[in-house]
C-alpha cells in the first residue's frame, strides 16, 4: 500500500510537468493541483521548481506560460471560494480553500 501511495503522490507532483508540456488550460491545472494537493504535501515553490528545471526541455515561454496560467488557476480557485462563501461547503470550496490557503503561505515566506 506504501508503493501505491508513493507512486500516486510521484505522479500528482509530475502533473505540472506534462500540463506545462502541451500548453494545457487553467481549468486541468486546478483540477491537478488541487488533487495533488489532497494526495500530497505540495506546495507552489515545488510547483515552481518543478517548472524552473523543466524549462530547458519544454523551453522557457512555454514554463513562462505555465506559470501565468497556474496563477490564473489559483485566481478561479479563489474566485469559487468567495462564489462559494455563503452556501454550504462543498468539495469544490474546499480545494479552492486549500489551494488558496497555499498561495497566501507561499507569499508570506
Amino acid at each position: 500500500m506504501d508503493a501505491l501511495l508513493e507512486e500516486l503522490s510521484s505522479r500528482a507532483r509530475e502533473a505540472p510537468v506534462a500540463l506545462a508540456a502541451v500548453g494545457a488550460p487553467p481549468s486541468s491545472y486546478l483540477l491537478n493541483l488541487a488533487a495533488a494537493v489532497d494526495t500530497t504535501d505540495l506546495t507552489l515553490e515545488d510547483a515552481r521548481s518543478v517548472l524552473v528545471a523543466v524549462a530547458p526541455i519544454i523551453g522557457t515561454p512555454k514554463a513562462v506560460q505555465a506559470a501565468a496560467t497556474i496563477a490564473e488557476a489559483l485566481g478561479i480557485a479563489l474566485a469559487l471560494e468567495d462564489a462559494l462563501a455563503d452556501q454550504v461547503p462543498t468539495c469544490v470550496e474546499t480545494t479552492a480553500r486549500r489551494l488558496s490557503n497555499r498561495l497566501e503561505s507561499a507569499c508570506e515566506t
